[in-house]
């Protein structure tokens, strides 16, 4: 049987169906077409037959992503055809989970989308990302969002250009201020006062977590104010304390590190 030709194919756990039933309203409602088991498969119809189709004629995979789906044998099937077929893949992401080894090597470098967060915003994205993918000829689309727990409340709307691509991308706040702080801290004597150090260590981090969120511009600011108040922290406390003051400043020059790393890590992964 020849499976109609979709937009967006809907790929989830059999347990999460009602946030899938949610995206897939959430998708026609602005005019993107969806296909979705198993209320797309004719009665009668092998799953293994239909899915595969349904996958190579749609232009966007949709992953719902969790450790629940990352557990299915179904959805990984469904990931690797979709990455062997060319598709273009956008999870949207449940909660804020592990990766295990294949979700993470198909999903490298792919824009992730953090529901887990703030599930309308994310959505919206989502929709706009989507629509310029499949050549939405409108220049201006109303998202309708409806929210998840109850179809009878209104549909939440709000304006927001088509092509959500990266046009005027605003750098991020703590960014600017981590580097300003780190400067700070260099010319305070190397360390001297410790303020401005943990300003700039504090806020980078901070800065790199709203960068990956909010994809905003930032990220060489914060990792010169990450660099610049860890440098002068560690070489004003070994000058103003031996022994135990330099192991402490090294514990925390390594803490830092570690947490600025992950977040560092994160805003490349889903940006």
């Amino acid at each position: 049987m020849v499976v109609d030709k979709k937009d967006v194919f809907i790929s989830y756990k059999a347990e999460e169906i009602e946030e899938a039933s949610w995206v897939k309203s959430v998708l026609e409602s602005n005019g993107i077409t969806c296909w979705m088991a198993p209320s797309c498969i004719p009665g009668g119809s092998s799953y293994a037959v239909e899915i595969p189709q349904a996958i190579r004629q749609a232009k966007v995979f949709v992953l719902i992503l969790s450790s629940k789906a990352q557990a299915s044998q179904w959805v990984s099937r469904e990931v690797d055809l979709a990455i062997n077929e060319g598709k273009v893949v956008l999870p949207f992401m449940l909660e804020n989970c592990a990766l295990r080894d294949d979700f993470n090597f198909y999903l490298t470098n792919v824009q992730r989308y953090a529901a887990y967060e703030n599930k309308l915003a994310a959505a919206e994205k989502m929709v706009n990302e989507i629509k310029a993918l499949i050549g939405y000829k409108a220049t201006e689309a109303e998202i309708k969002v409806a929210p998840l727990e109850s179809s009878s409340v209104k549909t939440v709307t709000t304006k927001a250009p088509v092509s959500h691509s990266v046009d005027k991308q605003k750098y991020e706040l703590k960014s600017i201020l981590s580097l300003v702080f780190g400067v700070i801290a260099m010319v305070a004597f190397l360390g001297m006062l410790l303020l401005p150090n943990i300003a700039a260590i504090i806020l980078s981090v901070l800065s790199l977590k709203t960068i990956r969120e909010e994809q905003k511009k930032g990220i060489g600011f914060a990792i010169t104010g990450q660099v610049l108040g860890l440098v002068s922290m560690t070489v004003g406390l070994s000058i103003w304390f031996s022994g135990i003051g330099f192991v402490i400043s090294l514990a925390i020059v390594a803490v830092s590190l570690i947490v600025f790393i992950k977040q560092y890590k994160l805003c490349k992964v889903q940006g």
